[in-house]
């Protein structure tokens, strides 16, 4: 029998504290009327915008400049575009679009790029 509160199930508080928290991923009832727009250049790197997603699928990704990382939606299908990502960029590095047939396409056929010129 223990002696001591701090003895009893360390290793199960240990990994109650350690785990992730899980965010249940939602497929919208209908196609939402805006997506996230990442302006790359405007980044900083922060990840405010990917800690805010509610459904946690705004992703930092690679640019094509080396260590410097953005903000990239792979799952533009389960975005609800409820736009809680752009709340979290000062920069102006991430905002809504209407044009969301045309922002599912450069999320799905294009990898963020930062010019270099």
């Amino acid at each position: 029998m223990p002696t001591n509160v701090s003895d009893t199930n360390q290793s199960e508080r240990a990994n109650e504290t350690t785990a992730p928290p899980t965010r249940k991923k939602v497929k919208p009832k209908r196609p939402p009327k805006e997506l996230p727009w990442v302006i790359p250049v405007n980044c900083e790197g922060c990840a405010d915008c990917v800690n805010r997603c509610p459904q946690g699928i705004l992703v930092m990704t690679e640019t094509n400049v080396p260590g410097i990382f953005v903000p990239w939606l792979y799952e533009t299908e389960s975005c609800t575009g409820c736009g809680k990502c752009t709340g979290g960029c000062v920069m102006g590095a991430i905002v809504m679009t209407s044009y969301v047939d045309m922002a599912k396409e450069r999320f799905r056929d294009q990898k963020p790029t930062i010019k270099t010129d």
